[in-house]
């Protein structure tokens, strides 16, 4: 009778200890389980591919010497001589680019062509241009020439007239390296302001090109006639040339009116016409975007063209120079914004509108990065698309590099975030996406590398890995769990379960010595019962 309360005392221990058990195996199997069920999924990324995406690669151009016969004339003597010292390093090239000159089978012309505007048309029927990347300089033969003339044309091609015999070799080759280094544009001239701003705006996959026309109104002349006809305009100037850069970017076109405005307070009355001026450094203060209230509601990049016609208070308005006198051109270029046309009058007729569009087709080369056109090198005008091919192949290759760069930046951004944040999420399309980038980056470059290159295929594959790159980076569900960190989780469950945490431990500790003590006192015990 006198072992039942041990008995019970060891059973009650036992049974509080394998309670206690209970909560500890309960802790060590749920603590598990609740980490990885509120874990942040990561899918793997390739780091090292990531952080090294950014490699320079080289464009391969090739230019064929190409002997042409029209009508009853000779042939070029020694056009194999001619490419094989155009091809000696005489080409200035950029780092970024490779130009490889071959010699061309002869052609013959049927006909007479009696200008260089119908030569330049004929030898593109002749011998269909090529890809972009592959270029060729026609040699001619002009009896009534004395010195080699270069042309530059409209399309893939130069020409050369070179006199029958009375010029060498050596005079040929150092007439043709302006014209080709114009065309293949190899020294990009003028695309920075005198401030070191580059004029050329930012590779993008669209562009918003908004055309305003700007009125400076009064109550006297507020009912002032105004020949705004944009459709017109834009049918005339602006869809040719953006069919030819369709391969570059995607554009859209907008316009609009704006009455009401108020100029600058940078006009001065001009004394000796009776109307007013505006210094041409005086423009930047003239032109306030913001007081102007541009519509600037658009998600993608606008390129804005504007036409601002003054108040009859304040006309006829002439641009100057600092000293006063007149200026080349009442136009004005804002570096990766658009372009300005003061317009001298009151009023706007069809013929003013139209000269305004031609400077903003001549603006919008700028913005794309088409250098200005050299006065040493004579070349065709590319017509009422306003840009050549050759031209657009620049601008193709320019912004190759550029989406490449910008592919390569986002990329290397991604990797370093996601490796500096590990509590940001990493989902399998984000993976997918990045795969994608990196794999179409080594296909624009693979085809920047063959000679000649295939240019478009190369833009085309640099576009998608900049979209893909940009999409990962910018994914709204990698971002949702930015500003969640583990900090916050031990913030939250912390306050909950550290007293639960404390209860049992101090518990188990109590158990634990009651243990030891009901396993101490149990021989003693024992040996009580034995003797009595």
């Amino acid at each position: 009778a006198g072992s039942e309360p041990g008995v019970g005392q060891v059973m009650a221990v036992r049974k509080r200890t394998w309670v206690a058990a209970a909560f500890v195996c309960a802790l060590a199997l749920g603590v598990p389980v609740w980490w990885t069920t509120t874990a942040v999924y990561r899918c793997p990324l390739p780091y090292a591919a990531m952080l090294n995406a950014s490699r320079a690669t080289r464009f391969e151009l090739r230019v064929e010497v190409v002997p042409v016969v029209v009508g009853a004339s000779g042939v070029v003597a020694d056009a194999e001589g001619i490419a094989r010292a155009l091809g000696g390093g005489v080409l200035a090239a950029p780092a970024d680019t490779t130009v490889a000159v071959i010699a061309g089978s002869a052609i013959r012309l049927a006909g007479e062509a009696h200008s260089d505007v119908e030569l330049d048309d004929a030898l593109l029927e002749a011998v269909p241009q090529q890809r972009n990347g592959l270029y060729r300089l026609f040699m001619l033969v002009d009896e009534a020439a004395q010195l080699p003339r270069f042309v530059v044309g409209k399309y893939r091609h130069a020409m050369a007239f070179v006199p029958p015999a009375a010029v060498t070799k050596v005079d040929c080759v150092a007439a043709a390296v302006p014209a080709l280094s114009h065309m293949l544009v190899l020294e990009e001239r003028d695309l920075f302001t005198a401030a070191g701003l580059e004029k050329a705006v930012k590779s993008e996959l669209q562009y918003r090109l908004a055309f305003t026309l700007l009125v400076e109104e009064g109550s006297p002349d507020c009912d002032r006639p105004f020949l705004w006809d944009f459709p017109a305009i834009e049918r005339e100037f602006i869809s040719p040339m953006l069919r030819k850069l369709r391969s570059v970017a995607n554009f859209s076109v907008d316009s609009q009116v704006v009455r009401y405005v108020r100029l600058g307070p940078v006009l001065l009355p001009d004394s000796e016409s009776g109307g007013w001026q505006v210094r041409q450094s005086d423009l930047p203060q003239l032109l306030d975007s913001g007081r102007w209230q541009l519509d600037v509601t658009a998600t993608e990049p606008t390129l804005n063209f504007v036409l601002v016609v003054p108040a009859a208070a304040h006309s006829p308005l002439a641009v100057v120079n600092s000293n006063g006198g007149p200026v080349s051109s009442n136009a004005y270029l804002v570096p990766q914004w658009g372009g300005v046309v003061v317009h001298r009058a009151a009023s706007l007729d069809a013929d003013s509108a139209r000269a305004a569009a031609r400077a903003f087709v001549f603006q919008l080369r700028e913005l794309l990065g088409v250098a200005r056109p050299s006065d040493e090198v004579p070349r065709i005008f590319a017509g009422s698309g306003g840009i050549a091919t050759w031209e657009v192949d620049a601008v193709g290759r320019r912004l190759t590099r550029r989406h490449l760069e910008s592919a390569a930046d986002a990329l290397a951004g991604l990797a370093r975030l996601t490796d500096q944040v590990r509590y940001m999420r990493i989902l399998d399309h984000i993976g997918d996406l990045v795969m994608k980038a990196l794999a179409r980056m080594e296909d624009a470059r693979a085809a920047m590398r063959i000679a000649p290159p295939d240019a478009d295929a190369a833009l085309t594959a640099a576009k998608e890995a900049t979209a893909a790159a940009e999409a990962a980076f910018f994914d709204e569900r990698m971002l949702a769990l930015l500003y969640f960190p583990d900090e916050h989780k031990y913030a939250i469950y912390v306050p909950i379960f550290l007293p639960v945490f404390f209860q049992i431990f101090f518990n188990l500790i109590g158990e634990w010595r009651r243990n030891r003590s009901v396993a101490a006192a149990a021989p003693v015990a024992a040996a009580v019962s034995v003797q009595q």
